[in-house]
């Protein structure tokens, strides 16, 4: 017996005939083939995903003066691409272009920051992964190389030990500065706390004789982070103090830290040292 089929053209097609074993032999095999091609498929993806996951990741600075930008340090873009960083007469190039500066900042260190959405002008490529809530940054003429930038979360602590207030985002610390505590009688209470919706240029004291305090930042009740000439050993009444001379750290820590962002207090006046 034959089975005739009408072809792509007029003229018949004969097949032998298919009996029980050849069907089955053929559906083994198709079964067979289907297994073969997902896991490749699979084998594929993981790879690809394992290689995608050991990616560098940078981590993107934020500011409170600018909200829903994003900044990158400069050098660390320029190592991972290997991509020339020079500064001369006064002005970074950057991939063989200048810098704009009105798309840069700086740490308070003086790292230098450029803007995220500024690389775009040094032939970079972003993409935003909303998901994971990450960039894949690329460079348009270095294929194959590719970094994440995501937004660090701000961090800030304060070690009453060591007079030192510490500000992280992300992995990467952004600000150091000697502080001053609260005197006795007055102490800076220790605790996990936020920053507050309250901050002013300057504010004053309702407490204490209207006291100006600039760059004053609220952390719980009626203790601020804010500036003082005198940001130094147990100087205030619970507040700590940063410095308004120099490179002013209290400027830029009331222009870097936005609200929500956890302060720590912790550590104590170390026994016999003088207020």
């Amino acid at each position: 017996m034959t089975i005739k089929l009408k072809a792509a053209t007029s003229d018949p097609v004969f097949y032998p005939e298919m009996g029980p074993g050849l069907l089955a032999h053929i559906a083994a095999s198709s079964r067979l083939f289907q297994f073969m091609t997902t896991t490749l498929i699979a084998a594929i993806l993981a790879s690809t995903s394992a290689t995608d996951e050991n990616l560098k990741t940078l981590d993107a600075i934020s500011f409170h003066d600018q909200p829903g930008v994003l900044y990158v340090r400069l050098r660390q873009v320029a190592v991972a691409f290997d991509s020339a960083l020079v500064r001369g007469a006064g002005q970074w190039h950057f991939a063989n272009m200048p810098v704009q500066p009105e798309n840069t900042r700086k740490l308070y260190d003086g790292t230098q920051l450029i803007r995220l959405g500024a690389l775009r002008h040094h032939n970079f490529m972003m993409n935003w992964d909303p998901t994971k809530k990450r960039a894949t940054l690329k460079a348009a003429n270095r294929p194959g190389k590719a970094v994440y930038v995501r937004r660090g979360d701000q961090r800030v602590v304060v070690n009453k030990s060591h007079l030192m207030l510490v500000a992280w985002q992300g992995e990467s610390v952004v600000f150091r500065s000697q502080v001053g505590i609260g005197r006795l009688g007055y102490e800076s209470p220790n605790g996990n706390f936020k920053v507050q919706n309250y901050r002013a240029k300057m504010h004053y004291s309702s407490l204490y004789n209207n006291t100006p305090m600039p760059w004053a930042v609220q952390i719980v009740g009626n203790v601020f982070i804010h500036g003082s000439p005198q940001a130094r050993g147990r100087s205030s009444h619970g507040c700590i103090r940063l410095a308004t001379s120099g490179r002013n750290p209290a400027k830029w820590f009331y222009m870097w830290a936005e609200r929500g962002t956890p302060v720590a207090i912790q550590g104590h006046w170390p026994a016999g040292s003088k207020p």
